[in-house]
């Protein structure tokens, strides 16, 4: 289950106050070559991005609810830097 409550109809989020990105490591993830290995490549990128918990912002594009705190849009302008 995501971390962000996000309504379906739109492409807002809030985040709950003790939200933080998980930590992962990327020395074994493959790098991207070119059209040669991109199927495989976004792959894992798409996997390392839900394993943080950040796919629906990066991926998906949501944004912050427009009642969002002040605390939920800096964490949005961090992620999506």
């Amino acid at each position: 289950m995501s971390p962000i409550s996000q309504n379906q109809s739109s492409r807002f989020f809030t985040l709950p106050k003790n939200f933080k990105p998980n930590p992962i490591k990327l020395e074994n993830l493959e790098r991207l070559n070119g059209q040669s290995n991109y199927e495989e490549w976004a792959s894992q990128i798409s996997m390392v991005f839900c394993a943080m918990r950040v796919y629906n912002i990066v991926m998906e594009g949501v944004q912050p609810a427009v009642f969002a705190i002040e605390e939920e849009c800096e964490v949005y302008e961090s992620l999506s830097d």
